[in-house]
């Protein structure tokens, strides 16, 4: 994570601190923005904690450098366990929740219980070593050619 100027990235993914994403049915649409799956992005409050506003929380709203679109970053991250690992001691350590899991290939879908900021917990679980690789998930819009 880089932090200069209130700038953070994930990859070619920049936060725009000052948006968040609520989801569609409680946002107030006259400050809406735009509607990215079931969630709608809106300004932040300005009473929002400002070391909140620069870090990668559910919720928080990124722009793809490459594509030019918004994103939502879900508060998922995925994982592939290293084979013959077995991960329900860093699940506990870190205080994790399995949402969705294909252990026979070792693919894992984990949360955090808590809010917390979640390029930090990303390195932790890389440096796992009973992981070979994690990602942060990120809600961006799926486009086919029709």
């Amino acid at each position: 994570m880089t932090t200069a100027a209130q700038a953070a990235t994930y990859g070619a993914y920049l936060l725009q601190s000052d948006l968040i994403a609520v989801p569609q049915a409680l946002a107030d649409r006259t400050v809406s923005k735009q509607d990215i799956g079931n969630m709608t992005l809106v300004q932040r409050p300005a009473s929002n904690d400002i070391e909140q506003v620069i870090e990668f929380r559910r919720n928080a709203v990124v722009h793809n450098n490459m594509t030019g679109e918004m994103g939502v970053v879900t508060g998922n991250i995925s994982l592939l366990a290293k084979p013959g690992g077995d991960i329900t001691s860093l699940l506990r350590q870190l205080d994790l929740k399995v949402v969705r899991s294909a252990s026979a290939t070792g693919v894992y879908v984990v949360k955090p219980n808590t809010d917390v900021e979640l390029l930090s917990l990303l390195d932790q679980i890389k440096a796992s070593d009973l992981v070979s690789t994690a990602r942060l998930d990120i809600l961006e819009r799926k486009y086919s050619n029709q």
